[in-house]
């Protein structure tokens, strides 16, 4: 990254790096404050030696898939890796797992994994995880801000070179770890009205009205049409 101005200029333009892939982290946490470690899918056919460097974050579970989003095959893997999780702290089922409606959450094969092994895959509503689902209501804000700053000082440090996905897992791990609190857990499912549950927790406020809505998608339509 580079950084070049006039000296009292306020706002400084600042180079970034345009290599772009495809890298999706599928976190899971509950409501007394434990988190999973973080499941990675990276973009490939399989997994490579070369996509880990040597401050590789050794606790993140790793897999692949072509795109590099979730699909079939990576759910089934992190519902495996969520029901030795259940299994390893001894909860007590049934036990509920909360996620969005993702087309690859609510495959057959899923379903029937988590059926047989008393898991209660529950899909949240449509555009209302930012209300509904502790990590957006109380994780992913802060990770987002974390994240940025530990790769604007990966980039500081490393002036010239690519950020590859070598360094991935270990700059996510430096952000993971400022974030991943027992507070931030406990206080977004109180404030999604999961635990305890009560529908007064939610915000409603950041829902859009009837009329806003129709606003909105008038503005989208507008500007698809430009």
């Amino acid at each position: 990254m580079q950084r070049r101005a006039e000296k009292g200029i306020k706002h400084v333009m600042k180079k970034t790096q345009g290599t772009k892939e495809q890298i999706t982290v599928t976190a899971c946490m509950n409501a007394d404050g434990m988190y999973m470690p973080p499941f990675i899918i990276l973009l490939g056919q399989q997994l490579m030696r070369s996509s880990f460097g040597a401050d590789c974050y050794a606790d993140v579970i790793y897999t692949c898939s072509p795109s590099g989003w979730q699909n079939e095959v990576t759910f089934m893997s992190f519902l495996e890796r969520f029901n030795a999780a259940v299994n390893e702290v001894k909860i007590a089922r049934p036990v509920i797992l909360f996620c969005d409606g993702y087309k690859a959450h609510v495959l057959y094969g899923a379903a029937m994994f988590c059926l047989e092994k008393k898991i209660i895959l529950y899909t949240l509503l449509s555009h209302a995880t930012h209300l509904l689902q502790p990590l957006d209501v109380g994780v992913f804000s802060k990770m987002k801000t974390t994240w940025s700053a530990h790769v604007m000082e990966w980039m500081q440090a490393n002036e010239g070179e690519v950020l590859k996905k070598t360094y991935f897992s270990g700059i996510l791990k430096k952000a993971w770890e400022d974030v991943a609190t027992k507070e931030h857990s406990q206080k977004a499912f109180q404030k999604a009205g999961l635990c305890p549950f009560t529908e007064k927790a939610v915000d409603y406020s950041c829902l859009l009205t009837e009329e806003e809505e129709k606003q909105k998608k008038e503005q989208k339509k507008k500007k698809e049409a430009e």
